[in-house]
């Protein structure tokens, strides 16, 4: 049994699970087996900032008028550092301007501190090849990247790739990943679909309606 599939025959809504998932798991790599901390790390911040020895995870951090960021790491030494994490595990999820909105929400939370932001998404542009110009999840990267050049997009598969020695929930999320948030049909699904209906009822309701399509064990309608 994989306690993520049962996630997602319960709710539609599976991505806060997710952030709060990897956030448990950051923080849990800290104060033990760090190579999960330490990989992640290296993957969401700029080349020179070095791994802490000591760092706080918190997710769902509350910013301005509300606005919540998915995950973030706060270390104190050697430098007041900050590393804003956005996820997402659809990429018709993305929202124009979320990055830039929220990087400057944690820059005037953390004024004393140096703000560098990370999208985690199903696909980056490396993952994604040929069809990385068609995600959304690309292009708002792509665009926050143009006026903050430090910032990362990491795919959920280099994640999934860390050898970390968590537990029995760890590697049933590895597997999950590569079944659903990253798999091969998901980009496919991503690169394929009318545009239009993500505008009009949005990226998440959209993706429920086909992940309700593969469960009735219909693949395509065309």
């Amino acid at each position: 049994m994989n306690i993520f599939e049962s996630i997602r025959r319960a709710t539609r809504r599976t991505e806060p699970f997710h952030s709060q998932f990897l956030a448990d798991a950051l923080a849990e790599s800290i104060g033990g087996d760090r190579s999960l901390f330490e990989a992640v790390w290296q993957m969401t911040t700029p080349e020179g900032w070095k791994i802490p020895e000591d760092a706080q995870v918190s997710a769902e951090e509350v910013v301005r008028r509300g606005r919540r960021v998915d995950i973030v790491i706060k270390c104190e030494s050697p430098k007041r550092l900050i590393v804003g994490i956005e996820v997402k595990t659809t990429d018709s999820s993305a929202t124009t301007g979320q990055l830039r909105t929220y990087h400057e929400d944690l820059a005037d939370k953390f004024d004393e501190y140096k703000v560098t932001m990370a999208y985690v998404t199903p696909f980056n542009r490396k993952r994604a090849a040929d069809k990385a110009d068609s995600l959304p999840t690309v292009k708002e990267y792509d665009e926050f990247c143009e006026t903050h050049p430090t910032a990362r997009h990491v795919s959920w598969l280099d994640i999934a790739a860390i050898p970390w020695n968590g537990n029995q929930l760890w590697q049933q999320h590895q597997l999950y990943v590569y079944q659903h948030i990253s798999s091969q049909e998901k980009l496919h699904l991503s690169t394929t679909r009318d545009r239009s209906l993500d505008q009009f009822f949005g990226g998440e309701c959209v993706d429920a309606f086909w992940g309700a399509l593969r469960d009735l064990g219909i693949e395509s309608l065309e």
